[in-house]
């Protein structure tokens, strides 16, 4: 099955008002290609930017598994 299928397939099991919460969340999030202004959805992830600790990158997983605590590492 194709991730179009899936989709297709959970898509099926919303109601219509729903499906219009899905249809203003796939227009409101630039997920169509790209935005007005011609810029792609890859490039607008790679200019998000997070303010964390400076080993996050590299410990990404004991932060979000709680193992470590970003509060304790932040300047």
């Amino acid at each position: 099955m194709t991730i179009r299928e899936m989709i297709e397939e959970e898509l099926d099991k919303l109601s219509e008002d729903r499906l219009v919460d899905v249809l203003q969340m796939v227009r409101s999030s630039g997920l169509r290609g790209s935005s007005p202004a011609g810029e792609g959805i890859m490039a607008r992830l790679r200019g998000i930017r997070i303010d964390g600790p400076a080993d996050f990158s590299e410990n990404v997983d004991d932060y979000l598994s709680g193992e470590k605590r970003i509060e304790d590492h932040l300047p």
